[in-house]
């Protein structure tokens, strides 16, 4: 159905049972003391954390904490001025040049009354950049009492600082701007033509999203992101999600065996699924249950 939705799932994430679950406990395979993975939404409310009774206790345990990227916020205004340029189109490439007179038309409708601005004014963005945009205020629209201030990942890392803990991180922003935006424009071009083609719906996507993960149900999640009527594609999930997993499970073959015990915070959506991360840690030996 909406192929954008894809990419709008994963990234801002990410069917009731017994173990639908957030925060899970690691432990086994040689460690001495257990580790933690949660699963974070990056705009949902700091709430969330009041329906799980054993997350202080989990997180005060830990002496490291991981996440997808360092949140320090002079670090990513700093590096988020020295890639801008990968958001941003060629000359050439303009939103008014990939997309036709009515599409660029229509585009200038929906930013005018969702942002405040004229398409003309945003058409040097990448076609993925303003996609982003537009579905992290669809988002905000949906959690009334997000504070930009106040992020569940950036809250995290706040306290483990604040409490003398190591902080560390499992991508730079390099690498996931490139994710985000790397896609060749004329991919782009196509998301946002389907988005705007769709956009009477995405405020009801959005709700139903953020409904599954405030539920913590990983496999309503799953099952959305990867259902074809949803716009499920195999080249867009190896990309976004499968071989995001595949790095960082690498990664934390590493880092796990140091018995250093770690708290690690990364989108929901990357932990349900055969390629998932907890699967993938069970794989390595690990035994990883709901905490």
């Amino acid at each position: 159905m909406k192929k954008y939705y894809l990419l709008f799932i994963v990234l801002f994430l990410s069917i009731y049972q017994s173990n639908a679950q957030l925060l899970w406990k690691i432990s086994g395979n040689g460690l001495e003391k257990p580790s933690y993975i949660f699963g974070t939404h990056h705009l949902a409310p700091l709430s969330i954390l009041d329906s799980i009774p054993v997350f202080n206790d989990a997180f005060n345990s830990c002496s490291t904490v991981y996440g997808e990227l360092i949140m320090d916020k002079d670090q990513m205004q700093t590096e988020a001025r020295k890639f801008a340029g990968l958001m941003m189109s060629p000359p050439d490439s303009t939103l008014d040049v990939v997309l036709s007179k009515d599409q660029f038309e229509k585009l200038n409708k929906i930013t005018t009354e969702n942002m405040g601005v004229t398409a003309d004014q945003v058409k040097i963005l990448k076609p993925a950049a303003l996609s982003t945009q537009l579905a992290v205020m669809a988002h905000i629209k949906h959690f009334k009492d997000f504070k930009p201030e106040e992020q569940l990942d950036q809250l995290m890392q706040t306290r483990a600082k604040a409490a003398n803990k190591n902080v560390g991180s499992l991508e730079t922003m390099e690498q996931q701007m490139n994710i985000l935006f790397g896609a060749s424009l004329k991919e782009q071009a196509k998301s946002l033509v389907i988005l705007m083609d769709h956009f009477d719906q995405l405020d009801y996507f959005v709700q139903i999203m953020n409904d599954a993960y405030m539920a913590q149900d990983l496999d309503k999640l799953l099952s959305l992101m990867t259902d074809e009527k949803y716009g499920a594609n195999k080249e867009e999930l190896e990309r976004i999600l499968y071989a995001r997993n595949k790095n960082w499970d690498g990664q934390l073959k590493e880092i796990l065996p140091k018995n250093e015990p770690i708290f690690i915070v990364v989108g929901a959506g990357h932990l349900p699924g055969e390629d998932g991360i907890i699967k993938l840690l069970r794989k390595q030996g690990y035994t990883v249950e709901p905490a």
